[in-house]
C-alpha cells in the first residue's frame, strides 16, 4: 500500500527564490509551483497578436505586457498571464519598487496550449477575478475561440465569426476576434 503526501502550500515570498529549469516557465498557483514548457510558435503568435491588438486599443493610460508574474500574496499565488493590462500608475509603482505588480491585472489573457489542464486554467480564472481583475480571456488557438470571463457575469464564447470583444471597464474599446487568430 502506498500513500501520497502533498507538500504544504508555499508563500509568494518563498516562491520568489525558485527558478525553473531552462526551457520551462513557472508560476505559483494557490501555493503550488506550476512548471510548464515554454510556448510553441502558434501559442506565441496568437499571444503576440493579442498583445498588439490590446496595446492599440487601450492607449497610454494603461500598460499592456506579456508574461510577468502578478503578486497575490493573500492568495499564495503569483500567476503569469500570457498577456495582461494594468493601470500605468500601478506599473510605475512596481517598476520603482522592483517588484511584481500586486493583485490581478485589469484584464488577464491566457492562451491555452496542449499542456494546460482544464482545472489549472479554471484556477487561474478564479484567482484573477478573486484578486480584483475585471476580466479574463481564455484563448484557444486551435479552435479559433475566445472565452470571456467578467466579474459577476456568465462566461461568453466568441468564435472566428464572433465580431468583436468589448474590453471590460475601466478599459475602453474592443478587439476583433478574427484578428487574434490572423497568422502570416
Amino acid at each position: 500500500m502506498s500513500s501520497t503526501v502533498k507538500a504544504p502550500p508555499i508563500t509568494v515570498q518563498q516562491y520568489l527564490g525558485f527558478q525553473s529549469p531552462p526551457g520551462f516557465r513557472d508560476e505559483l498557483i494557490n501555493g503550488e509551483i506550476v512548471v510548464s514548457p515554454e510556448r510553441k510558435p502558434l501559442h506565441h503568435d496568437v499571444a503576440e497578436n493579442v498583445f498588439g491588438l490590446l496595446n492599440a486599443a487601450v492607449g497610454r493610460a494603461f500598460k499592456v505586457g506579456m508574461r510577468i508574474n502578478m503578486s497575490m500574496e493573500t492568495l499564495n499565488s503569483a500567476p503569469s498571464p500570457d498577456v495582461w493590462i494594468v493601470d500605468r500608475e500601478k506599473w510605475r509603482a512596481a517598476r520603482a519598487a522592483n517588484t511584481y505588480p500586486e493583485n490581478a491585472p485589469i484584464l488577464a489573457v491566457e492562451v491555452v496550449s496542449p499542456s494546460n489542464r482544464k482545472r489549472r486554467v479554471q484556477e487561474k480564472i478564479d484567482l484573477y477575478l478573486a484578486a480584483g481583475g475585471a476580466g479574463v480571456w481564455v484563448v484557444y488557438p486551435k479552435r479559433g475561440e475566445v472565452r470571456v470571463h467578467l466579474a459577476g457575469q456568465p462566461e461568453r464564447t466568441y468564435g472566428l465569426k464572433g465580431g468583436a470583444i468589448t474590453l471590460p471597464s475601466p478599459l475602453e474599446g474592443s478587439v476583433v476576434v478574427s484578428e487574434i487568430f490572423r497568422l502570416d
